[in-house]
């Protein structure tokens, strides 16, 4: 008796693993970047996106294969509005994809833009104050705005008591 058998099965797997490197950094408004992401364990390999929030970034990537790890590097110039926000890459099998997975970077974005203009140097600065007929005092500070386009420098002046 002669027996045919048939396989029904898949060889297609879902992403096991997707990862961005390097998360823990820092990042300066203005400077470019490279964020590498890597997933293994798809079958086909995966294709990988980036995402910012819920909009895709195109065109921004250079994706290729290393054996079985599908590989996607990010060329990108954060802004200081990228500032807590969240950048995702996402890991899709095309046979399957309801089966993605992605990871997610919550960006800490800072900037100080430094030129000429904005220079600063306090060792010859002061502030000369003195009562005035009525005999209110008032305090002054310096307030620093680093996390921000443009740096700022405030003088903040509120009446104190003597």
């Amino acid at each position: 008796m002669k027996m045919h058998h048939a396989c029904d099965g898949s060889n297609e797997v879902k992403p096991l693993k997707v990862e961005i490197l390097e998360k823990d950094k820092t990042l300066s408004a203005g400077k470019k970047y490279e964020v590498e992401c890597r997933s293994t364990g798809s079958k086909p390999v995966a294709n990988l996106t980036w995402w910012k929030t819920s909009k895709q970034l195109k065109k921004m990537a250079k994706n290729f294969q290393e054996g079985g790890t599908s590989v996607s590097v990010l060329q990108w110039i954060p802004n200081i509005d990228d500032d807590g926000k969240f950048l995702a890459c996402r890991a899709e099998n095309p046979k399957l994809p309801e089966a993605a997975i992605e990871d997610r970077w919550k960006l800490k974005v800072h900037s100080i833009l430094y030129n000429e203009k904005n220079k600063f140097d306090y060792s010859d600065k002061f502030l000369k104050a003195s009562k005035d007929k009525r005999g209110e005092t008032y305090q002054a500070g310096l307030e620093f705005h680093s996390n921000a386009s443009v740096f700022y420098t405030t003088i903040v002046l509120k009446q104190g008591s003597s």
